[in-house]
């Protein structure tokens, strides 16, 4: 009895020494990859925005971004945020998302290194680093450091405990047995884990320390990490819930790639089980490196075998997930190459223009996604405009670059006079966006404070949203193809909305006189929604006032 008391109290001891190991290896793993994205800085967008073009070159990218953030749940959550907001097709995230899956094998192969014993003075000097840090660089660098500490601490921790726990007869004739025996028992294991920690980086390091401690051996610990490639991808169908047809695709897809590569390699097992064994004798591997060139291997040749079948990978997406019209999928299709300006500055000017008629269209979803909101209230149409806004932004940001680099080289009169054009368009096409965005934070607030519009301020609303509907159209007809008579169109709907504008204002405060029954919260904001409203016509006409001057 005794003996089975003091068998228990060593359990639990050394299972809490192991999961305190396991929270400082994953501080470890936080810290390496939050502070390898600061420093890394704008890089990671400009590797994404520059040289995602195709497939291969999406592989690259992506291997790159998660080794600079150590986790390719991170990346992937990030190309589905992408690909939800229009700004990347799904070909080119399933580039990223098999490179992806390279890039996690440097978490693996720096732990194989086994550098445990220099984790002190990582800790030491990256603490020191940052408490006298003068610039955030510095800090970022000091943390890194922590964090690179913390990992191999953690590690040494576990893997302390661990033996101590395998010698136990539950671990090492009951688990370590049944994992031996069972291949499919250890890839539910390697899903489980990973759905839990919600890392896969973490997820193999825990595997390293457990092999080299001995608490499985070779033969079990490979398909547990065939689950963890499988369990990394709930990220992935997390970052898709309630997003576009598109970004529930390119999940699937990440999906679709993991278990794929896991069934392959259950079916070569007795093979891959050889040539790793026989690797780890011939290179002299220790038992960490052992597993992250298992790792490696199999990451590697999965993307390698199924690359050339990206094409059939998005077609067998697109089949089980299918498009029931959803017009809401907008791909940003314009590459603003700066290659194009050193070759062809008119033709880079013609590529903006291209990219500034998108621009247009989408500020058009969002005038009538809001008035949608406002009728319906529904909460997903706020993620869906959040999303329209996103594109705006980058859009702004990125056509704006690409006609500053323009304008360094020598232009044709008349394609000057368009860049110029562009380049102020650019503003109110993002300043309708924000417009929008302001209309809908106020209808946000009056719903939630359950308040509601009389019939009759809503109705005036929608007189507003009509016009604006059409002056939106107006503006981006006269975009793709100037004309005086849509420059008169739009002057007369411009005078039609500020006369709409005084007699609804006009309209409301009689109402509000008469004390009809408003809440609080919407009388107090039903001014500023009518003049953000009307801002909106004022930036569409100052496009049509510049296209004017373009045309005389």
């Amino acid at each position: 009895m005794n003996a089975f008391i003091e068998q228990a109290q060593a359990v639990h001891f050394n299972g809490l020494q192991a999961l305190a190991g396991l929270a400082i290896f994953l501080f470890g793993i936080k810290a390496m990859g939050d502070n390898l994205k600061a420093i890394a800085g704008n890089r990671m967008k400009e590797l994404i925005d520059r040289y995602t073009t195709n497939p291969v070159m999406g592989v690259f990218v992506g291997a790159t971004v998660t080794g600079l953030i150590q986790s390719s749940s991170g990346t992937t959550a990030l190309t589905i945020s992408l690909v939800r907001s229009g700004l990347m097709n799904l070909r080119q995230a399933v580039g990223i998302i098999m490179g992806a899956n390279i890039g996690t094998t440097v978490t693996a192969i720096l732990i194989g290194f086994h550098l445990t014993q220099y984790s002190p003075y990582f800790l030491i000097v990256g603490a020191f680093m940052t408490m006298l840090a003068k610039k955030p660089r510095m800090e970022h660098y000091g943390m890194l450091l922590v964090g690179f500490g913390a990992l191999f601490y953690g590690l040494m921790t576990m893997g302390d405990s661990l033996k101590v726990l395998a010698e136990m007869p539950i671990f090492k004739e009951q688990l370590a047995v049944t994992l031996s025996n069972n291949k499919f028992a250890g890839v539910g294991l390697g899903m489980l884990m990973t759905l839990v920690i919600q890392s896969s980086s973490a997820t193999i390091g825990i595997l390293q320390t457990l092999y080299s401690e001995g608490v499985i051996n070779l033969q079990g610990a490979l398909p547990i990490l065939f689950g963890d490639n499988i369990g990394t991808t709930i990220t992935a169908i997390l970052a898709s819930i309630g997003g576009s047809i598109a970004a529930k695709r390119a999940a699937a897809a990440h999906v679709c790639f993991n278990l794929i590569g896991t069934i392959c390699f259950i079916i070569i097992f007795p093979l891959f089980y050889s040539y790793i064994n026989w690797a780890g004798l011939t290179l002299g591997l220790n038992k960490m490196m052992q597993i992250a060139f298992a790792h490696a291997s199999f990451n590697v040749a999965t993307t390698v075998v199924l690359l050339p079948f990206v094409g059939a990978l998005v077609a067998l997406v697109t089949k089980l997930i299918r498009d029931k019209g959803d017009e809401d999928v907008i791909v940003s299709k314009i590459v603003l190459d700066k290659k194009i300006i050193a070759e062809s500055p008119e033709v880079a000017v013609s590529v903006a223009y291209k990219a500034t008629i998108e621009m247009s269209l989408v500020c058009e979803k969002i005038i009538r996604r809001t008035r949608e909101y406002i009728n319906t209230k529904d909460y997903k149409l706020i993620e869906k405009l959040q999303g329209y806004e996103d594109i705006v932004n980058d859009l702004n940001d990125r056509i704006s670059n690409f006609l500053v680099e323009i304008g360094s080289y020598p232009l044709a009169e008349k394609d000057n006079i368009l860049q110029n054009n562009l380049f102020y368009s650019l503003k109110d096409l993002e300043r309708i966006g924000d417009q929008c965005q302001n209309v809908v934070k106020y209808f946000y607030t009056i719903y939630d404070a359950r308040e509601e519009l009389t019939p009759m301020a809503l109705a005036d609303l929608m007189k507003i949203f009509d016009l604006l509907d059409g002056i939106m159209i107006n503006t981006t007809k006269l975009l793709r193809s100037p004309s005086h008579d849509i420059i008169i169109q739009m002057g007369i709907d411009e005078e039609k909305l500020d006369d709409l504008e005084t007699s609804v204002k006009a309209g409301y405060i009689e109402r509000v006189k008469n004390k009809e029954p408003m809440g609080a919260t919407a009388i107090s904001v039903f001014v500023d929604i009518v003049s953000d409203l009307e801002r909106i016509g004022d930036h569409c006409y100052n496009i049509s006032s510049r296209t004017k001057k373009v045309l005389s």
